[in-house]
């Protein structure tokens, strides 16, 4: 004993799996994705080179990835909204 078919046709099977890889998939940009994470490096460097010739901010924020580096200074902002209100 087989299964039931799900689809009664190959074109509905066709149409659900379109219908599945458009909800699901992503496109993206490949020059716009190159791009930002050249514009992320370049920050990453800046901030180190900054920290390095003693400025507190980079040091503060400084950390050996750029995700992390993202997350310090989103913190750090955030803290400084929060003094301000």
């Amino acid at each position: 004993m087989g299964r039931t078919k799900r689809y009664a046709t190959a074109a509905e099977r066709q149409a659900a799996y379109r219908r599945r890889f458009q909800e699901e998939t992503l496109v993206m940009d490949r020059h716009a994705i190159e791009q930002l994470d050249q514009r992320l490096t370049r920050l990453h460097d800046a901030i180190r080179t900054a920290a390095q010739h003693g400025d507190p901010l980079a040091h503060r924020v400084r950390s050996g990835s750029m995700d992390r580096t993202l997350e310090k200074l989103t913190d750090f902002f955030l803290a400084q909204a929060q003094g301000a209100k």
